[in-house]
């Protein structure tokens, strides 16, 4: 595989990636093309030594959209970085998937909890209100004990959902580093 072959087949598959850091990366390949001539390699050699088009592609756009996940955090962003990181193989996605589902159910199903805990109990002390002779005083203090409970569900969550990015973030970069070792990268 020449140069030219090599680069045309590495931007085809870095097709995902924005064009501005697609360019940025072939260029530093270009870059890798010049020195090895300088130090004597063929570009044949060259080939060879950085290896399949496709593989580094898989690296590079898991690498991408991790660290884009970092930087613009949403659920969106953080599918994609999964998504590219599980096509790293097999092993990664019979992993990964189930690691990212649980703590996605578990604040899924937080986040619908909470309001429950908040709105039925004030739909309950409406109706108690509404018998007359009820306690009103005894009925407002029973309600505050699972709206209380209601809002720190809501705020315990949302620190769970931001360590959980925080943790799934890392695990990918980690495992990344893990899959590039093994390669001999």
């Amino acid at each position: 595989m020449t140069k030219q072959e090599f680069l045309t087949k590495l931007e085809g598959f870095l097709r995902k990636i924005p064009k501005e850091e697609r360019y940025e990366i072939l260029r530093d390949y270009q870059e890798h093309f010049k020195l090895a001539e300088v130090n004597g390699e063929t570009e044949k050699e060259t080939v060879e030594s950085l290896g399949s088009p496709k593989a580094i592609a898989k690296d590079l756009s898991a690498d991408f959209y991790i660290t884009y996940a970092k930087e613009n955090r949403s659920i969106s962003n953080i599918s994609r970085a999964i998504f590219e990181y599980s096509a790293l193989g097999l092993f990664n996605m019979c992993v990964t998937i189930p690691l990212i589902i649980i703590p996605f159910s578990i604040i899924f199903s937080l986040y619908l909890a909470a309001p429950c805990l908040i709105i039925f109990p004030i739909l309950i002390w409406f109706k108690v209100f509404l018998n007359a002779g009820s306690d009103l005083v005894a009925g407002i203090f029973n309600i505050m004990i699972p709206i209380s409970i209601g809002v720190l569900v809501i705020i315990g969550t949302t620190y769970f959902a931001r360590w959980s990015y925080i943790l799934i973030l890392r695990y990918l970069q980690m495992n990344i580093q893990i899959v590039k070792r093994v390669r001999g990268e």
